[in-house]
């Protein structure tokens, strides 16, 4: 039991750095093709680790609090929504 637990840590850390490690070596190539300075580069970086950084601990407290799967309902109609909105740049290459 306490390995399995123990397991599902490891494996949802992993995602979560396996995602970072993706993409903050990829923004800077897509930043500059649309027309991004060093600056601005920055920020985004920065602003994506500050997002992770507040919305860990809301998600994970809400996840102890009502449950995961009750988390992932409530927010399933926005990500479809924000996938709809987006469709047509999920198509961006290098």
């Amino acid at each position: 039991m306490k390995n399995s637990r123990l397991f599902s840590i490891f494996l949802i850390v992993f995602v979560d750095m396996l995602g970072f490690g993706l993409i903050l070596p990829l923004l800077p190539y897509y930043a500059e093709k649309y027309g991004a300075n060093a600056i601005v580069i920055g920020l985004l970086t920065a602003s994506y680790a500050a997002a992770q950084l507040i919305g860990a601990p809301i998600l994970g407290r809400l996840s102890d609090r009502y449950g995961r799967r009750p988390n992932v309902e409530r927010i399933r109609p926005a990500l479809r929504i924000n996938i709809y909105l987006h469709k047509d740049e999920a198509t961006v290459s290098l």
